[in-house]
């Protein structure tokens, strides 16, 4: 009798033992190809992340161009797409770094590196992270008032204009849409100076 039980338990043991390493097996071949799909999907975001950098960049400049031809209905539909790359670029998620220079047009200059902002905000609300600003909203965007304490004062003709640096052409573009209108992408480097706006074209930082 105990000879029998004894091989009872032998068997169910092996059973038991055959059983668990073929769902240890399974488990372990499941979580590789998680692991393995997990890898594919972070480098394909990834990819789309670089692919959105560029339209985001595209899209600003024909904002920009739209903003200067005085075509409202041009300007209008690229505004549609720039609201829809916004509404892409948080879904992908992230943070992005931007540099701000600020001229205050009397020899004075500040830089305000290492701007952090979350991908798809604005270069507004880079501004309301690195610098003191009131401004008024009206119907095409965001007016700056002032920025650290220093106000625009029309007896002077002086306010506040924003730039980007253009890195292909190495030099300073006067930015034609309002800054609450712009997106940043990584690295992007921006400027505001105060400016007598009867000198046209204003000098660059």
């Amino acid at each position: 009798m105990r000879g029998k039980v004894y091989w009872i338990t032998i068997i169910i043991l092996f059973i038991w033992a055959l059983s668990s390493t073929a769902f240890a097996t399974y488990y372990y071949t499941k979580t590789m190809e998680l692991s393995s799909y997990a890898r594919n999907l972070e480098e394909n975001i990834r990819q789309v992340k670089v692919y959105m950098e560029k339209l985001t960049s595209n899209v600003m400049k024909a904002m920009e161009y739209a903003s200067l031809s005085g075509n409202q209905e041009i300007a209008k539909v690229i505004e549609e797409i720039g609201n829809d790359t916004i509404k892409v670029n948080r879904v992908l998620g992230g943070e992005i770094k931007v540099k701000i220079l600020l001229d205050y047009g009397n020899g004075s200059r500040v830089w305000y590196n290492e701007t952090i902002i979350s991908n798809g905000e604005t270069l507004f609300k880079a501004m309301t992270k690195a610098l003191k600003v009131t401004y008024k909203t009206y119907q095409y965007g965001v007016f700056i008032e002032s920025i650290n304490n220093v106000y625009n004062d029309p007896n002077r003709n002086m306010y506040w204009m924003w730039w980007r640096w253009d890195s292909e052409k190495k030099i300073w573009i006067l930015g034609s849409i309002s800054c609450d209108k712009y997106i940043p992408v990584n690295g992007e480097i921006f400027a505001w100076k105060y400016s007598n706006v009867m000198e046209w074209p204003p000098k660059p930082p």
